[in-house]
């Protein structure tokens, strides 16, 4: 687990703790879809704000979602806000990861809390606002979203995690690749090449990117990282290591490789004249 995990785990206590009847939160509960998702917005206290806004499960939509809830959170003065989503199959992922990445606070809420909190609502919310977008921001502003313990009897073996498992396919699925990188994060690194010298790669973010390049292709190279193409998305990587540089963030391999919009991660090695 690295810092950036620990914080966010730290701050999920921290509004567990202080959620409960606040002043200060505007809390969020999302309905997921495979193509819409539904939205609540109300104070933590209990007040309805909007009870139903309608959203595509694309970055168009998610955002549109994010506008609606800092509207809420500006005309209702409040000063926090928390998403709760009820995690269904992976349509969950793109707006949890949407959110993350603009530091908004995202709780998971279990399916199994959603339908006993169905039966249990305690009227805090409007008795009109019956989807579960608002169940689950019940939930999240009662401080309930509870850490349900894993059954250990349904897990399985996998082999270990090391460099005979790491290659990286770059022409499979988008999400796919992405999950593979944050698999092999931190060990061993998911590995692949630059003009012929064996790369790995960390700390990878998730884009919608509507291109039409090779998977592996440098679309942009920035001080935050080099964002590069897959299925039909694109991956920002913030973090690389090479025999020679060792482990280091995107500014030192740009400083030292020189990596161009246009070269390809996982191509044969070119050599370049200039």
């Amino acid at each position: 687990m690295d810092g950036e995990d620990r914080s966010r785990i730290e701050k999920f206590r921290q509004v567990k703790k202080v959620i409960r009847g606040s002043g200060e939160h505007l809390v969020v509960g999302v309905d997921v879809g495979k193509e819409k998702h539904h939205a609540f917005f109300g104070a933590a206290a209990g007040k309805t704000l909007l009870r139903r806004l309608v959203v595509a499960n694309d970055v168009e939509g998610f955002s549109k979602l994010l506008t609606y809830a800092e509207a809420m959170k500006t005309k209702a003065c409040l000063e926090e806000m928390v998403v709760g989503l009820e995690p269904t199959g992976n349509y969950h992922k793109p707006l949890g990861e949407y959110l993350v990445e603009r530091e908004v606070t995202v709780v998971l809420v279990s399916n199994k809390a959603v339908t006993s909190n169905r039966e249990m609502m305690d009227n805090r919310w409007d008795k009109h606002d019956t989807k579960d977008a608002a169940n689950i921001a019940d939930l999240v502003a009662q401080g309930k979203a509870p850490r349900i313990p894993q059954d250990h009897s349904l897990g399985t073996y996998d082999p270990p995690c090391d460099e005979k498992v790491a290659a990286l396919n770059w022409n499979q699925p988008a999400r796919q690749v992405f999950n593979f990188i944050r698999g092999c994060d931190p060990q061993p690194g998911a590995t692949t090449t630059f003009r012929g010298e064996q790369v790995k790669l960390y700390n990878a973010s998730f884009l919608m990117d509507d291109h039409t390049v090779t998977p592996g292709e440098i679309l942009e190279v920035t001080d935050k990282g080099i964002k590069v193409a897959v299925a039909g998305a694109a991956l920002l990587i913030t973090r690389f290591r090479t025999k020679d540089l060792g482990k280091v963030k995107a500014p030192e391999f740009i400083e030292a490789k020189k990596p161009r919009p246009g070269d390809r991660f996982g191509a044969p090695a070119v050599m370049r004249c200039c």
